[in-house]
């Protein structure tokens, strides 16, 4: 986990890529809000760089299954703790 720091009260994450290997670093709140209104069909995971994950997404979509998943998402999403600049690491 990088550094833990505060700004203007409110706790926020530094940390590099090489702490995050195989993840991208994407905007909290956008991810969130394409989670919420088009998780279905997998929007933010190709936001997210997570191509194959979006394609799956995409596939199933006439199914609840990705909807459901897209809920995890939101809730892992809204844990996570945001940088200086509001970016999480997906």
């Amino acid at each position: 986990m990088g550094n833990v720091v505060f700004v203007n009260g409110q706790m926020r994450e530094d940390s590099s890529q090489e702490e995050h290997p195989n993840e991208k670093r994407v905007d909290k709140y956008i991810y969130i809000l394409l989670a919420v209104f088009a998780g279905g069909l997998g929007v933010h995971k190709f936001y997210a760089g997570r191509l194959k994950a979006g394609m799956a997404y995409l596939l199933f979509c006439w199914t609840a299954i990705p909807a459901i998943l897209a809920l995890f998402d939101i809730v892992k999403a809204c844990g996570k703790i945001k940088d200086s600049q509001n970016r999480i690491w997906i």
